[in-house]
């Protein structure tokens, strides 16, 4: 692009880490992060991780969060008390995990999870969410270990929103995240997240839903907070959209920001 003459030449971050690369793969990354700083004209990044992942010495970084659209999040409980979507009644506690199948994702924890929720004989439901290369495999554990009746793998989902309003808890296990916007969605939502220390702390934003467990194989941990958080007391709904948009996590004035940026671009 820069060969090309293109004058504005914008490079977004959304990542922290590139995971467990081989000896070839840090060369790359290490030489994709160099050209990327001396060729981009504009560095936007969706949180402070992120930057400092993709634009270590750089000061000159717009932070544009993952925003959603707050007001509508927050008063999907309102609106579909009597739409059930998830199969347990209200007495299971319904648990999501949002994401592809990858092992960024660090599905086969959950699985793990779900084992200890059977053996323990926990009234708690997961359904995992999403498409991927993993999925084989994981509904092959899943028969193999007889979870059948603790694990649903439900896909690709265009009503997640709405999932999480009848959920009880949101897990995200994951490896390594930048800043997920399921995360943002969850909060505003008013769901309560159960979220790896290998996520950034950033991701809380204030209201209250927020709790991070370390992923070495400490799966009893991670199941007691489940039925801790289980009756976590909600802010209401005014206050969540308040806290969101303070922050800056409003699709609306996001994206007149991003307009705003694009029209002062000559």
């Amino acid at each position: 692009s820069k060969l090309a003459g293109i004058q504005h030449r914008i490079c977004h971050s959304h990542s922290t880490s590139n995971g467990n690369l081989t000896w070839l793969g840090k060369i790359y990354e290490t030489w994709a992060i160099r050209t990327i700083n001396k060729v981009s004209s504009l560095k936007i990044a969706c949180g402070i991780a992120a930057a400092e992942y993709l634009y270590p010495q750089a000061r000159d970084v717009l932070i544009l969060p993952n925003a959603v659209e707050v007001e509508g999040l927050a008063g999907l409980q309102d609106k579909i008390k009597n739409e059930a979507r998830l199969t347990f009644s209200k007495d299971v506690i319904k648990i999501l995990q949002v994401g592809r199948l990858s092992e960024v994702k660090n599905p086969f924890f959950t699985l793990e999870i779900a084992k200890k929720i059977k053996g323990a004989k926990v009234s708690a439901h997961i359904y995992l969410i999403g498409q991927g290369s993993l999925r084989e495999q994981l509904a092959h554990e899943i028969v193999k270990h007889n979870l059948e009746d603790v694990v649903t793998l439900l896909g690709l989902r265009s009503d997640v929103p709405q999932l999480m309003s009848e959920a009880n808890i949101l897990l995200m296990p994951s490896l390594h995240e930048g800043f997920p916007v399921v995360l943002v969605e969850s909060q505003a939502v008013g769901l309560p997240a159960i979220v790896s220390t290998e996520v950034s702390r950033e991701v809380d934003l204030g209201v209250g839903l927020m709790t991070f467990l370390p992923t070495n194989n400490n799966t009893t941990q991670w199941l007691d907070m489940i039925i801790k958080l289980q009756d976590t007391k909600i802010l209401n709904k005014e206050k969540r959209i308040m806290i969101l948009k303070q922050k800056g996590f409003d699709v609306v004035e996001n994206a007149r920001q991003l307009q705003n940026l694009y029209m002062q671009m000559k």
